[in-house]
């Protein structure tokens, strides 16, 4: 198995790093896509910021990314990755998203800067992580297209704004689908800091599926 991630800033990346240094996993970081090539299984988008990620990509970067998915390649967003996999938000005002999976994200205010332990619960397994959320992309259920499946929702946060425990309470978080013969998987929270196992278990499954 061989990974791509790609980053503007390689400090989004120390987490995965640890995780593939420990598995023996061989990956290549960097910011330039014209390395990703067909020789990759998984592409993977960390956080950072959406928009910088689009804006660097340009036309012809967004498009090789497309490409590599649509012929069999894997993606995995998390955080600003998921963002930029998407299509919009659900209002159309933030115009971020490159399409890979066709979902528009929820969004609380403009400027909201919400932190919190996040309590994740899986879909099939009903098993509970608790994992790091800074202002990932989550999802309304009743939104998302049926060719979308939800594999993991926010069930409970430690946040001490109510206003922002309820906005990401039930909300869909981690999800996937496909795009043309490739699989695509979103995830908001940071599970790469405190949940690699179940990290680890999605970028598997991106790969054998």
């Amino acid at each position: 198995m061989r990974i791509f991630i790609f980053t503007t800033n390689k400090i989004n990346a120390i987490s995965l790093i640890s995780l593939f240094d420990n598995k023996e996993i061989a990956y290549t970081i960097s910011s330039d896509i014209t390395q990703l090539t067909g020789d990759y299984d998984v592409l993977i988008v960390p956080g950072g910021t959406a928009k910088r990620y689009q804006v660097h990509l340009r036309e012809n970067g967004i498009t090789l990314i497309q490409n590599f998915v649509a012929n069999g390649g894997g993606y995995l967003g998390l955080c600003a990755g998921a963002y930029l996999a998407s299509m919009n938000d659900i209002e159309n005002r933030k115009n971020v998203g490159i399409g890979l999976l066709p979902v528009r994200y929820s969004l609380y205010g403009s400027n909201a800067n919400i932190r919190a332990n996040v309590t994740l619960t899986d879909a099939e397994t009903n098993t509970t992580y608790k994992t790091t959320y800074h202002n990932g992309a989550v999802y309304q259920t009743d939104q998302l297209p049926t060719n979308v499946t939800v594999l993991a929702t926010i069930t409970d946060t430690d946040s001490s704004n109510s206003k922002f425990h309820d906005f990401l309470k039930n909300k869909a978080t981690i999800i996937e689908g496909t795009y043309g013969k490739g699989r695509v998987v979103l995830c908001g929270p940071h599970i790469e800091v405190n949940a690699k196992a179940y990290l680890f278990s999605l970028i598997m499954s991106l790969v054998h599926r």
